[in-house]
């Protein structure tokens, strides 16, 4: 859709969640792992996921659980709606 997501890593381990995104593979909107970009990202990080994206988070940490906040961003106008 229309929005963008912005996620905060709060707690965690360094580097041990992963984010991989990518254009959706088809209408499903099925991640494509093949061209996802992915990061590992750790306590204190915080990443964009751009309108019509998937995505996936997995954490890595055997040890660790990972706290997140997330927030989305909707534009005033959607682009399938006229401005007044």
């Amino acid at each position: 859709g229309p929005c963008s997501q912005t996620f905060t890593v709060c707690t965690g381990q360094k580097k041990a969640l992963e984010v991989a995104f990518a254009d959706p593979d088809g209408p499903e909107g099925m991640l494509e792992d093949d061209s996802a970009q992915r990061f590992l990202l750790g306590p204190g990080d915080l990443f964009r996921v751009p309108p019509g994206n998937t995505y996936r988070l997995e954490n890595h940490s055997k040890t660790k659980p990972c706290l997140l906040t997330w927030t989305i961003i909707r534009p005033r106008n959607p682009p399938d709606q006229e401005s007044p």
